[in-house]
Parts: C-alpha cells; structure tokens; sequence
C-alpha cells in the first residue's frame, strides 16, 4: 500500500514502495527518465497541500497571486 508522509501541518507527500535492487532499466542507452525520490529513494509520486479559507500567511511567506 502506498503512504502518506506529513512534511508539515499543511503538506503532505504521496510516497510509493522503494524499486527492488536491480529493478528494470530503460531499454535505450540514451533514455532520459526523471523521478522524484525521498533522502532514502522513496518514490514521491505526487503530493498533498491543504488550503486553510480565509489563512492569511505570515509575513515574509510568498504566495502565488492565483492562491490569494
């Protein structure tokens, strides 16, 4: 089963299990694959933010016109 890992109160990571040793390799010498994977090579297969209506951020916190 695949997990969630809380970063912080409002962000979470949707992890997926770790590739067994020797796992498949791209076919193509010249292949280019990307991946985004935790400290100890976890998969992150997407993530989870949770938006507070109404939140105000606190000074300094950049947020995207598009969120205000």
């Amino acid at each position: 089963m695949d997990d969630l890992r809380q970063e912080n109160p409002q962000f979470w990571n949707w992890l997926g299990h770790r590739p067994a040793k020797g796992a498949a390799r791209p076919g193509h010498p010249d292949a280019l694959v990307a991946g985004v994977t935790m400290e100890d090579g976890t998969p992150v297969l997407g993530n989870l933010e949770m938006a507070l209506m109404g939140w105000t951020p606190p000074d300094g916190i950049y947020v995207p016109e598009w969120r205000r």
